[in-house]
């Protein structure tokens, strides 16, 4: 009787997440938005419109652009193009451009909430930040950083006693109170300059920390109650990176002083995405949340908001199919996060009509069964649905 049990219900807890999940893949499971960007010539938003296999320009008002002029239109982000052409203008909103100076002052910013939500190895390599060198060196060692900083040697394995030493009280010295809580970086060599680490302590205060000459710089941000940060290389070094504060609101972290300037209130890292394509006039700033995509138009500066656009969440075929056809589902994956581990959805009532014909279907299947085998088999399928409907009847054909 237990193997039967617990037969029955390993069918059912794999299928649950096999069967949804070929369904899923045959459907438009997921929402597409239009690319959208804040124009500084005609100061309103610029997007692609796809209408089957024709992708045409427009604006906000209506006006559709042949390719060329769509480029003119949005300078900032297709200056290749126009400088292919020799067209960048000489000056936007009287400012002279050319393209050196657009392409230094443009980034984006690309975040999700697995970005946050995922297993980390925490050893990092500390470059020289201070080199005098083109190309950053891989250093000798590694150092990790929670009840204290240690750098180890990898060739030896062993802790590098007198350089860890030098940090911690470096990091003692500057307020640092361990243990850590996190540390973020860009722990690679493969960029144009270094800006080391930076990590939060106990109490909550964001440190930076790096190597300097071969010392260690250590400086307190005066920020607190962040939730996470994501530093950035950009070519005009204005920034150090984006971070989330307890109060779901995204900042960037200033070169100047470090200070904290206010992006985006109302952001929830562990559900919403952001976009940013930032230029030297305007920010276009995107978060999708579950009810749709919110774009705004940041003046690059102040970070004043000056154009804001919502497009509704469009409701796909497998959200409307779902609940008919399933009663719940099993998944390992999660779009918030990178731990692989069984998650089962709630319980999704307007299945019940499918699943009362399946499970007439069953007392058909079962008649010849005693009477408590064959109201088992119903109760499965009325509560478990089509995966408990496979299973009594493989389970029925095994019996024979």
């Amino acid at each position: 009787m237990k193997i039967k049990i617990l037969y029955i219900g390993l069918s059912i807890f794999l299928l649950s997440w096999i069967i949804p999940s070929l369904v899923q893949l045959t459907m438009d499971s997921s929402p597409r938005y239009p690319f959208t960007y804040y124009s500084s010539v005609i100061n309103q938003f610029c997007y692609l419109d796809q209408d089957n296999d024709n992708v045409r320009g427009k604006d906000m008002s209506g006006k559709v652009y042949s390719d060329a002029e769509f480029d003119r239109v949005l300078p900032m982000f297709y200056y290749r193009q126009l400088a292919m052409e020799n067209a960048i203008p000489d000056s936007i909103q009287g400012v002279p451009v050319d393209r050196q100076t657009i392409a230094r002052n443009n980034f984006f910013f690309w975040y999700k909430p697995k970005d946050k939500n995922t297993p980390d190895i925490e050893l990092y390599p500390m470059f020289e930040s201070c080199s005098g060198k083109v190309d950053l060196e891989n250093p000798s060692d590694m150092f990790r950083l929670k009840e204290n900083i240690e750098f180890i040697d990898m060739t030896t394995n062993r802790v590098d006693e007198q350089k860890s030493a030098r940090f911690q009280q470096a990091m003692e010295k500057a307020g640092f109170t361990f243990p850590a809580l996190w540390v973020t970086g860009i722990p690679t060599s493969q960029k144009s300059y270094d800006e080391g680490y930076f990590a939060l302590d106990s109490e909550g205060h964001l440190f930076h920390i790096k190597m300097t000459n071969g010392k260690p710089f250590v400086k307190d941000t005066k920020a607190s109650n962040i939730s996470c940060m994501f530093p950035m290389e950009i070519d005009n070094r204005s920034l150090y990176g984006f971070l989330f504060d307890t109060n779901h609101t995204l900042y960037y972290l200033s070169t100047d002083g470090y200070r904290l300037v206010k992006v985006l209130e109302d952001v929830n890292p562990d559900k919403n995405r952001v976009s940013i394509m930032a230029n030297m006039f305007y920010w276009t700033v995107a978060k999708i949340s579950t009810d749709g995509e919110h774009t705004y138009a940041l003046e690059n500066k102040s970070m004043r908001q000056v154009d804001s656009l919502f497009r509704p969440a469009p409701e796909s075929t497998w959200d409307k199919t779902l609940p008919y056809l399933f009663p719940f589902t099993v998944t390992f994956q999660d779009s918030t996060n990178s731990y692989i581990y069984p998650r089962i959805s709630g319980y999704y009532f307007p299945s019940l009509l499918l699943n009362i014909i399946l499970t007439i279907i069953t007392f058909v299947v079962y008649r010849k069964e005693k009477s408590h085998g064959k109201y088992l088999a119903g109760i499965i399928t009325l509560f478990t649905g089509i995966v408990g409907f496979i299973t009594v009847c493989l389970f029925a054909r095994i019996r024979k």
